[in-house]
This record gives structure tokens, C-alpha cells and sequence, in this order.
């Protein structure tokens, strides 16, 4: 049976809960992650600190590692364990993978800590892991039609981007379906909102529209994918939600939560199920 350790990443990088967080900000732009746990002066874990405490504090780093607006020194001096938080999920190396990716799936965080018996992190498994082995994992059979439906979150491309970031905020979801008029144009994401330095703009001058941060036609599936052809998309572009089409209007979105649900059911029917078996009978577990 598969374990945490056997598909979590590693090394982790960690920093001490003394570190600044505009460093903290400029090494999770440098690796390119979302996470990063905050560990004692003996290891320990103390919490993590996520992208979105730095961008509500507006000490965020993009990709180049330059900041649009540099923070005030009082937001980049704090130290990190001022703004860490206890995980949802915190899992021993040995914890199976299954219950791991279920928990995920049911959770409003979107990673997975593994730590060791001395209580120090030694490994990570986020949804974006777990996109990466759906697309191998996930049974062909199993698509978007399986997935739940949940109410659409819209946002107009004239509105101002505050606007966005307080639906999202509301809705506690990290993505939003952008319209002109009837028509979708395409996905504002949080990382797009955090790029974009939006909680410094200056109240005194008009904000920015949501459709000057959506230049690129969105990436979309149509309704019947395969939620393993649907992975993939996420996992290559590196994107959090696919929207599903119908006769060119969207119906439902498809989420690495979505992802993780499947991936789920695809590992527990391995259990049961060798390859042959899985093959023969996926009609009926379809």
C-alpha cells in the first residue's frame, strides 16, 4: 500500500521562525511554492506561512524576485512566525497515501505537512502533487460528469480588481470566472491578484479592471474530458481549474480538489482491483 513518503516532496525547504518575511517572500518566489514551513531553533514545527498571509500584507515577491512596491520596512521585518498558522493536515511519513489524499480532498488547505517523530517537517504533498499523479494515476473512465457541481463565482472584466479579491475572499476560492457581458474571456487567479500588488493600490485613484491582469484566452475542456486528459492540462500549464464547456458556455469547473476526489477513488480501486481487472470492469465502476 503506498505511504505519504512515496510520493511526498522532498527536501522541504523550511526557514527559521526569526526570518524576515520579505525573505521568506523571495525564497517562495524563487522555488516557485506556496508553502513554506516555519521551524524552531530545534527543528520543530512551528507553523507555515502561505502566499496569501504575505499578500495580505502586501510583502509579496514575483517570479523575477523584484517587488512592484517595495513593503513598508515594519511588513518586512516582521518575523515569519508572526504570520504562521498551523496546518490543517499534519501526517507521519508512514500514513497512508489513500486516507492522505482524501483528507486533502475534504480540506480547505491544499497541502499536506509530513513530519517526522521528533516533529520535524521533512516533506510536503500538495494538490498540485496530486495533479501530477492523476494524469497517470486517474482511470480513464472516470470524467468531468463525476465531479459535484458547485455554484459559479463571476466577476465582470470593467470591475475594479478589488472587487475580484473580496468576491474571492468571500467565497474562499482562489479563482474566478471573468465575463464581458454574457461572454467568458477567461480566469483571474490569486496569484494573478498577488502579482499585481492590489491591497497597496492607493484608495484615493481608481483601481485597475480585472480585464487588464486577463490578457490570455483561457484554458478550457469540454464537457465528457477525461479527468486524467484534464490533469494533464493542469499539471503542463501549471493552472489551478479547468472551466468545463457546453455549446460554448461554462457549467462547471474543475478544481485540483476535483482532482484529488478522483485520484481517491482511482487508488482504492487499485486496492481491490489489479490492472487487468481495473481494465475489464471500469464500465461498471464507472
Amino acid at each position: 500500500m503506498l505511504q505519504l513518503n512515496d510520493w511526498m516532496t522532498t527536501p522541504l525547504v523550511t526557514v527559521p521562525q526569526d526570518t524576515h518575511l520579505d525573505v521568506c517572500a523571495r525564497l517562495m518566489a524563487r522555488d516557485g511554492i506556496r508553502h513554506l514551513p516555519v521551524v524552531s531553533t530545534g527543528g520543530r514545527l512551528r507553523g507555515m506561512v502561505y502566499d496569501v498571509s504575505l499578500f495580505t500584507l502586501s510583502v509579496m515577491s514575483v517570479p523575477e524576485d523584484t517587488m512592484p512596491t517595495p513593503p513598508t520596512p515594519e511588513e518586512a521585518r516582521l518575523p515569519a512566525f508572526f504570520v504562521a498558522v498551523p496546518p490543517d493536515i499534519i501526517a507521519g511519513v508512514s500514513a497512508p497515501l489513500l486516507s492522505v489524499i482524501r483528507r486533502l480532498a475534504d480540506s480547505r488547505d491544499d497541502a499536506v505537512v509530513a513530519i517526522d517523530r521528533e516533529q520535524r517537517p521533512v516533506g510536503i504533498f500538495t494538490e498540485h502533487d496530486v495533479v501530477t499523479r492523476a494524469a497517470e494515476h486517474l482511470r480513464p473512465g472516470i470524467t468531468t460528469e463525476w465531479t459535484r457541481e458547485r455554484r459559479l463565482i463571476t466577476v465582470q472584466s470593467e470591475q475594479p480588481l478589488s472587487t475580484a479579491l473580496a468576491k474571492m475572499k468571500a467565497a474562499r476560492v482562489r479563482h474566478l470566472l471573468v465575463y464581458e457581458g454574457e461572454v467568458f474571456v477567461g480566469v483571474l487567479s490569486y496569484r494573478d491578484l498577488a502579482f499585481g500588488n492590489i491591497p497597496s493600490e492607493d484608495p484615493a485613484r481608481p483601481g485597475r479592471a480585472v480585464g487588464e491582469l486577463v490578457r490570455v484566452a483561457p484554458i478550457t475542456a469540454p464537457v465528457g474530458t477525461s479527468l486524467r486528459d484534464v490533469a494533464r492540462v493542469m499539471q503542463e500549464q501549471i493552472i489551478g481549474c479547468v472551466p468545463i464547456l457546453a455549446d460554448g458556455r461554462v457549467v462547471r469547473v474543475i478544481t485540483r480538489s476535483d482532482i484529488s476526489r478522483a485520484l481517491a477513488v482511482s487508488l482504492e480501486d487499485e486496492v481491490f482491483f489489479d490492472s487487468a481487472d481495473l481494465l475489464r470492469l471500469s464500465p461498471m465502476l464507472d
